[in-house]
């Protein structure tokens, strides 16, 4: 991932939530109850939405369909406990040799006319996680978190292989492999913001790292090369980065905690 595609998104949410914390006409002091509210733990809103970026990518590559749902709900007002869920389909051609695939072929010559490996990739995912609010104190329920998630892909991949060699003359040789339910789990470190943009809309972008990749499953015979929300399996890290819209469902008036007096 471009860390030039990513820093301005950022940027951009960063700017939000300072010019959405700065505007508020409320005295954040007039919200801080003088003692903690019954249950004031228990959750005071539900958040719903979607990474629009999967739908647009979508649009522009022909070959891939994928959409991600995102879910969250506060706890302790300083915490966020949360969800995602995703669904993609993926047909791209691989430039991997066929050795790395895990796959066997006829070698017909030193001399290779054509190659072409195609790949489909067809699968779901989820993600599950904690995060914390690093601004427990607006009132607008604008966030900036730094959170950990467990993901788990469940996919299944085919691969279409075909190779000429010289003194084959017009003759190729094409083979198909597939396997079924392949597994791959991995952890995140996130990093980001929700910001209001109108009443209970807000904007959700969250920056990625992804790490600790485990394969499992499928045709031993076939080595995958692509997860659904994790990328190319080629490395055991990945940058990610998503941003979408989210609904805010209240239960009750936030609990804003008192700032810490600091000691003479």
């Amino acid at each position: 991932m471009n860390l030039g595609r990513i820093l301005p998104i950022f940027g951009l949410c960063l700017t939000l939530f300072l010019t959405n914390n700065n505007a508020t006409g409320q005295d954040i002091a007039s919200l801080v109850p003088q003692k903690k509210p019954a249950l004031w733990y228990l959750p005071s809103y539900f958040r719903i939405g979607a990474d629009i970026t999967r739908p647009i990518g979508s649009i522009v590559d022909r070959n891939s369909t994928a959409f991600e749902f995102n879910a969250d709900f506060d706890v302790f007002r300083q915490f966020l406990i949360t969800a995602d869920f995703g669904m993609q389909d993926k047909a791209f051609s691989d430039d991997f040799n066929s050795a790395d695939r895990g796959v066997e072929l006829p070698h017909g010559g030193d001399i290779i006319l054509s190659r072409s490996m195609d790949d489909q990739i067809e699968g779901y995912y989820y993600k599950y996680g904690i995060a914390w609010n690093l601004s427990p104190r607006n009132p607008n329920y604008s966030t900036i978190v730094l959170g950990l998630k467990r993901a788990q892909s469940i996919f299944d991949e085919k691969l279409d292989y075909s190779v000429q060699y010289q003194n084959w003359g017009d003759k190729a040789f094409a083979q198909s492999f597939s396997g079924k339910e392949y597994q791959a789990t991995w952890y995140e470190i996130t990093f980001g913001a929700q910001v209001q943009l109108w009443k209970d809309l807000m904007i959700n972008t969250v920056g990625s790292y992804k790490f600790g990749k485990s394969v499992s499953g499928g045709n031993p015979e076939l080595l995958p090369s692509y997860a659904p929300g994790f990328g190319k399996l080629t490395s055991n890290k990945q940058l990610g980065i998503s941003l979408g819209l989210m609904y805010r469902i209240n239960f009750k008036k936030p609990y804003i905690p008192a700032k810490k007096k600091k000691k003479k």
